[in-house]
């Protein structure tokens, strides 16, 4: 289960416009996180840590109570019975979702402790008072209900948003400008057909986008003529990639296999520097991020005492 689905944090949940119902406050919780090493859980010292981190420790505290956090949040959206077999399972996956996003938060407090990136008490009182703004009456209630003293839901915003802070750091190399070609495709399931294909096109007896709306079987772009539209470096297989941006407007080729099938191309137009589409830019961005944290995770060291 995508623990995105589970946990939102607090600068994640007012950023990406995910809303919670009027008379609540927003959930505390956790951004998608990095691949989970498989590391033993150690016995627990007096029951009082989850984890170490480097040798920071996660207390049972702060674990469950964002363990409760999650739950609320994840039973308000799709609903949690605790008795069954089912749930059960989930509650199990979504406690150790819990703990892996809390390793996740303190390894990008310490690197960018390590990089000088700090939030201040005014960047803190901003967004504490904005989560307050949304709810005025009713927060009180819901940090006692969750767990958190003022001083600790301070601490878990302070955090939020030195994960955002640490996010831009980390991307702040990538363009939102990249080479894109504009790509039209016909996608066969024989090779023989494919080069028939690719014969007739080179006979100029028909063209491109009439033959990909007969004979291609990719529905997404058949009805369009094979027309993919522009499309960066990194967004097609690798072999289909290398040929598209070697190729020059108006060119054809192939015919090239990849999983889909055998592929025919042509080149539209180049752009040498074309705006990304937003949500192509925030996807590389969250790639970019997620890869970074799985190197933090890599070099850390890590013992879990929470074995659920």
């Amino acid at each position: 289960m995508p623990r995105n689905i589970l946990l939102l944090s607090v600068v994640g949940l007012l950023l990406l416009g995910i809303g919670c119902r009027p008379e609540e406050a927003p959930a505390v919780g956790a951004a998608p996180t990095a691949p989970t090493p498989a590391t033993a859980a150690a016995e627990t010292p007096a029951q009082s840590v989850a984890a170490v981190v480097n040798g920071e420790e996660i207390s049972m505290a702060r674990y469950e109570a964002q363990v409760r956090v999650a739950l609320a949040t994840y039973a308000e959206g799709a609903g949690l019975d605790d008795d069954s077999p089912e749930g059960q399972t989930t509650l199990k996956a979504l406690r150790q979702q819990v703990l892996e996003w809390l390793i996740d938060q303190v390894l990008i407090d310490q690197a960018a402790a390590r990089a000088g990136v700090v939030v201040s008490d005014a960047q803190v009182d901003a967004e504490i008072a904005r989560i307050r703004g949304r709810n005025p009456t009713g927060f009180d209630d819901w940090l006692e209900k969750n767990g958190f003293t003022e001083e600790s839901f301070r601490e878990q915003v302070r955090s939020d948003l030195l994960g955002a802070a640490m996010r831009e750091r980390v991307t702040a190399t990538i363009s939102s400008r990249a080479e894109q070609v504009h790509l039209r495709q016909i996608v066969v399931s024989g090779e023989a057909e494919a080069q028939d294909l690719l014969e007739q096109l080179e006979a100029g007896s028909v063209g491109f986008e009439d033959l990909a709306r007969a004979h291609s079987i990719d529905e997404s772009t058949r009805d369009s003529g094979g027309d993919l539209g522009f499309v960066p470096r990194g967004m097609l297989p690798e072999s289909v990639e290398r040929l598209a941006f070697g190729l020059e407007p108006g060119e054809i080729a192939g015919p090239i296999q990849t999983a889909l099938g055998w592929h025919l191309i042509q080149v539209v137009e180049k752009d040498p520097a074309r705006e990304l589409p937003p949500e192509l830019l925030e996807t590389l961005r969250q790639d970019a991020f997620m890869k970074w944290l799985e190197g933090e995770r890599e070099k850390a060291q890590v013992t879990r005492y929470v074995s659920e």
